[in-house]
């Protein structure tokens, strides 16, 4: 029963419009002051990396003056994989622009790569990190205001933006005036590709990809797809696009970052002529996107998408059950703060493991923030509280937003764990 009702509640949520803007930068961490006798003992924090410039570069844009795109150049990059997969991060460059297919139509004015964190990105980034400080340093005090990184556990996937967006949250959470030394390192985790958990593994668990085409054939994919058939030709006329990735009703998600990207740093919509996409077509990519991030998950008999949201997102959370244990249990190297700086393909399916679909496509910069909570007159017991972009979020089996560690253990262990690998991430 409470599995149906939150999915109704979560469909009914999905009927307002998109606007962009909402996507252009989530709303900065604010202090959310606890139950009485609740004393804060550790944070955890998911969060999408800044803006960035698009994935797909349109082969008409070398002839768009007014598109641009200018990033940093540099970048925090894997050197000195252990065994265990972990890898040392060093600064390193981009190599410039200048290659047949950057030189030609596959790429556009500026020195961007596709995907790479602007100037914006670490702006805004950096501005969380300072909003966190605020939270955790000088509200909650559960930090010291200078910097101890042996409280810290800090970790991106493998993709650069997230971990420029790492380091310049850090940068915000610690600025170099609260360190010993400015030049103080501040260490941080990579693991290999092959084993990340911060995003869907298909090729550790095919299974995933398989539920993603089962999502495709429901009834109210096609029909949320037909809305955007116009939109879509259009643009593939309008960008030289026919015959690419683009030009397909599947691409949804690909134009929302073509279009999203652009408008929100001010740059126009693609153009031939008199005729250019209009922000109440690039708003209806948006909604349908929406619906098709969140119903990826809705592929089995409840409605819900729990097998996709527990090969997801279930390594994540056990990964974070255990750090919460650790702290729980005493052990004095459990870290105070960690966080896992990723995308938006992270935390969509976390929220889908928590029966909760996201009312609009996930901003740059969000965040889902994990508070472990001890209570000084409940016998010492623990309690969770979840929240999106400072909206508490309800977890299952729990009616309040201030949820009981055990219920939420419960709910990991027996609901999102996997328990054989092989046999549950195999295609069937």
């Amino acid at each position: 029963m409470t599995i149906k009702v939150v999915c109704f509640i979560a469909v009914l949520v999905l009927c307002a419009s998109a606007d962009y803007t909402s996507y252009c930068q989530a709303p900065l961490p604010k202090y959310i002051p606890p139950s009485n006798g609740l004393t804060l003992r550790q944070v955890a924090v998911f969060s999408r990396h800044g803006d960035r410039s698009p994935i797909h570069a349109l082969p008409h844009q070398r002839s768009e003056s007014k598109v641009v795109w200018n990033c940093d150049q540099h970048i925090m990059s894997g050197t000195n994989t252990s065994d265990n997969g972990d890898i040392g991060l060093t600064y390193a460059s981009y190599m410039p622009l200048n290659n047949i297919w950057a030189s030609k139509q596959g790429a556009w004015h500026g020195n961007c790569y596709p995907g790479q964190l602007t100037k914006k990105g670490a702006v805004m980034t950096y501005q969380l990190g300072q909003a966190l400080r605020e939270v955790y340093v000088n509200q909650f005090k559960l930090l010291p205001a200078t910097l101890d990184s042996s409280l810290l556990y800090l970790r991106a996937t493998h993709v650069p933006r997230a971990q420029q967006s790492l380091f310049s949250i850090i940068q915000g959470l610690y600025p170099a005036a609260t360190r010993r030394t400015p030049q103080t390192a501040i260490p941080f985790h990579v693991v290999s590709d092959a084993y990340e958990t911060l995003l869907p593994n298909s090729g550790a668990c095919p299974r995933i990809n398989q539920l993603h085409k089962i999502a495709r054939q429901q009834s109210g994919w096609e029909k949320e797809l037909k809305k955007t058939t116009p939109i879509i030709n259009k643009a593939v006329s309008i960008t030289g696009t026919k015959g690419s990735s683009l030009d397909s009703p599947n691409a949804v998600t690909s134009w929302l970052d073509v279009l999203y990207t652009r408008l929100c740093n001010n740059m126009p919509l693609p153009c031939k002529g008199n005729e250019c996409i209009t922000k109440g077509e690039a708003n209806t990519i948006g909604d349908v996107a929406t619906y098709i991030v969140n119903h990826e998950y809705d592929v089995n008999t409840s409605g819900c998408g729990y097998e996709a949201a527990k090969l997801t997102a279930g390594p994540m959370l056990q990964e974070l059950l255990g750090f919460q244990e650790k702290m729980i249990g005493g052990d004095p190297a459990a870290p105070r703060y960690v966080h896992f700086s990723a995308h938006d393909t992270t935390l969509i399916p976390l929220m889908a493991a928590l029966q909760n679909h996201a009312p609009d496509y996930i901003p740059y910069a969000s965040t889902i923030i994990f508070e472990l909570f001890e209570s000084k007159v409940n016998n010492g017991n623990f309690f969770i509280r979840a929240m999106l972009n400072n909206k508490p979020l309800l977890i299952p089996g729990c009616w309040n937003t201030v949820c009981p560690f055990n219920s939420f253990k419960h709910l990991v262990d027996t609901h999102l764990t996997i328990k054989d690998v092989s046999k549950e991430c195999a295609s069937k």
